[in-house]
């Protein structure tokens, strides 16, 4: 009897604890693309690509297409990392990293639909003494640069997918949202 409670009181205490079943599907996960997603870049920004397509697998998953279709959304980044400002004695001040996305939508039939070209810029303080803290802050505009490029990419493709919609669908789109088609 007493070994029964001890594990009734165990069970309770490790549900309470956030304790999950390693092995059990969860019902939350997120659903796929309805894009076929294609991130290509340099291979000296490997991480840039990676993380690029990480943040656009978020933000595309909520979209949905404009017909039965898949299309097909090729992305190719490229960053480059130079001075902007120096000081008295010629040494660096500030630096400044650029990202440019090559944007291709194409359909199902390899047919482009839309192209475009999107860039962001930040910019950081160098300071000559520390290596680390440079690191840090070129890492730090880097991941700022890929966060506000993958939105403004997600944007652009929203727009060609509103495009894209049927004439019947605006209709009802633009009413929702108290715009006149």
């Amino acid at each position: 009897m007493l070994s029964k409670f001890l594990i009734a009181v165990m069970l309770c205490g490790l549900t309470g604890c956030g304790f999950e079943p390693v092995y059990q599907a969860k019902s939350d996960q997120p659903h796929s693309l309805p894009f076929s997603l294609q991130v290509t870049g340099d291979n000296e920004t490997a991480y840039s690509t990676y993380k690029f397509k990480q943040e656009m697998n978020t933000l595309l998953s909520t979209f949905t297409p404009p017909s039965e279709e898949k299309l097909k959304i090729k992305v190719h980044l490229t960053e480059a990392f130079g001075d902007i400002g120096y000081g008295s004695d010629a040494s660096i001040l500030r630096s400044q990293g650029r990202m440019v996305a090559t944007l291709g939508i194409y359909s199902s039939k390899a047919t482009l639909l839309h192209e475009n070209t999107l860039d962001t810029v930040s910019s950081y303080t160098v300071n000559n003494a520390e290596e680390f803290t440079n690191l840090s802050a070129k890492n730090a505009a880097r991941e700022r640069l890929i966060i506000s490029l993958a939105s403004e990419v997600s944007r652009e493709i929203s727009f060609v997918i509103r495009k894209l919609e049927p004439a019947s669908t605006q209709g009802v789109l633009a009413s929702r949202e108290g715009i006149k088609p």
